[in-house]
């Protein structure tokens, strides 16, 4: 059965005065089915909630994002990036210096650590582990050299420094591998669970020229 215009009406101008609303909150005011009622909310461009399960709804014109592209109604967190996963690569893309775990909690309002390692192999993101403390950096590599080398200087550190934990290692590996190319190298030092990405430690070479070495003749 149609739903009249009146009745869609109402429902949307109900749906406006509450701001979130569940789906069987929606079917109840329409009279209609669930999958009639998730058809409404496509052509209306409602968006999803990214806490609760995505169980709320919401109208694009009733958010109110903030500077991080959130918006919160009654405990319910809505993103202009749209799901969670989104609104995490999101956040950490746009971040200066990367962020920790505990830096994308404050900005989602919920525990990262709950999810952040069922992504590490989705390529979301590069997470590194600096003075003991994991940061996640853009996916893009060239945003992630950025955002690595200002995070470094907040330190102290100049352009191409490690923490001595991960700088030894890979000097070292150097040291003992002094004819090994860039790619033999890394594969060497990937057994030493540094907390660092390739591009990190190719970096890392790069800026003390020891990226490239030649057997002694």
């Amino acid at each position: 059965m149609a739903i009249s215009k009146d009745r869609i009406r109402t429902a949307r101008e109900a749906f406006c005065k509450a701001k979130v609303m569940l789906l069987n909150q929606l079917t109840a005011l329409l009279l209609c089915s669930r999958r009639s009622a998730q058809r409404r909310l496509a052509e209306w461009g409602a968006i999803t909630s990214y806490n609760h399960n995505s169980r709320y709804y919401a109208l694009p014109k009733a958010a109110q994002f903030d500077d991080n592209g959130i918006w919160c109604c009654e405990g319910v967190f809505f993103s202009r990036a749209g799901t969670l996963k989104r609104t995490v690569s999101a956040l950490i893309d746009a971040s200066d210096k990367g962020l920790t775990a505990v830096e994308l909690s404050m900005r989602l309002h919920l525990n990262a650590n709950r999810f952040l390692y069922q992504w590490i192999d989705e390529k979301l993101f590069i997470r590194e582990r600096h003075e003991g403390v994991y940061r996640y950096f853009s996916a893009d590599l060239e945003q992630a050299r950025r955002q690595r080398q200002l995070f470094l200087a907040s330190l102290g550190h100049k352009p191409g420094d490690l923490p001595d934990a991960v700088a030894v290692p890979i000097l070292l590996a150097r040291l003992h591998h002094p004819t090994a190319n860039m790619g033999d190298l890394l594969r060497i030092l990937s057994s030493q669970n540094l907390g660092l990405t390739g591009e990190a430690i190719a970096d890392f070479l790069q800026f003390h020229g020891l990226a490239k070495k030649t057997a002694p003749h």
